[in-house]
């Protein structure tokens, strides 16, 4: 294929057939007629003269080519370690400028590489509460500079836009919820409109309602003239996480000095304070 530049030009190569990775002692670019060989076919092409024919093995090269020089260049791709014979196919995986010169191709396909998401936090499995909490995360470019990234917190159905691209927050107003899932996705986008293909993805549960049932038996909320080692004793609270815990306060005769302490289920606990006069103040 042969094309004449009057200005910029993304060339994009469709072609069907797989193509094999090969181990070669050879550099994987080289020049023809020449003993030079490169690491790559930009540096190729940079090292080129005019009506060069740049040989390129049959492997994925990553890379953004700019072809920018006003000089005539044929890219022939799919050779074998020796470059005796063309039979393979090139990929280049990013993209193939032109804005000067001639260029002509054979045996090569260009693939546009997708923008990678990662969320860096909350991890998989946790569980929030509280009124917000601030999703984070980055991004990579892949062919093209990033545009955006987006965030959805109910698997997919919905997108948010989130505060920056490479490094991204997005503060989300957290739902009233007894122990729900929710599925948290995270997609880049690029500057050509080329979406992440496989958005970032976490499981979290969201468990912003308190447990209900509680009720105290025994002592009575705010009782007095308790004995230094008192049962405690209330009804069990139940929650959606199937999960627990209980908290009471204890003072002596001058106020709750001792704030909130956790026991275990109907705890025996002797109380720190000298006086013998006790008083509890409410389970929790």
């Amino acid at each position: 294929m042969h094309v004449r530049i009057l200005s910029i030009l993304i060339i994009y190569l469709l072609c069907i057939g797989v193509v094999q990775a090969q181990e070669c002692s050879n550099p994987p670019v080289k020049i023809a007629n020449t003993s030079s060989y490169y690491s790559s076919i930009q540096n190729a092409y940079d090292a080129a003269v005019d009506d060069s024919t740049i040989e390129i093995q049959a492997l994925n090269f990553i890379e953004n080519i700019d072809a920018n020089r006003n000089i005539s260049v044929t890219f022939q791709g799919g050779y074998n370690c020796d470059y005796t014979e063309s039979t393979g196919m090139s990929v280049i995986e990013g993209s193939l400028s032109v804005s000067a010169g001639f260029l002509s191709t054979g045996s090569i396909t260009v693939s546009t590489l997708s923008p990678d998401t990662s969320i860096t936090a909350p991890a998989s499995g946790a569980v929030l509460s509280g009124v917000s909490y601030s999703i984070t995360g980055t991004a990579n470019q892949g062919t093209y500079d990033l545009q955006s990234v987006q965030v959805s917190t109910d698997g997919g159905t919905s997108w948010n836009n989130v505060t920056g691209t490479s490094i991204w927050s997005y503060l989300w107003t957290l739902p009233l919820e007894d122990y729900g899932s929710h599925i948290i996705l995270a997609r880049a986008i690029d500057m050509n409109n080329v979406e992440d293909a496989t958005p970032a993805s976490v499981n979290i549960f969201i468990d912003t309602v308190s447990p209900s049932g509680l009720t105290n038996l025994f002592p009575l909320d705010a009782s007095i003239d308790q004995s230094v080692t008192t049962n405690i004793v209330a009804s069990a609270a139940t929650d959606g996480s199937a999960m627990v815990e209980y908290f009471f306060e204890v003072a002596g005769d001058i106020g709750f000095t001792t704030g909130l302490q956790q026991s275990g289920w109907q705890m025996r606990m002797a109380s720190p304070e000298a006086s013998s006069r006790r008083c509890i103040k409410n389970w929790h």
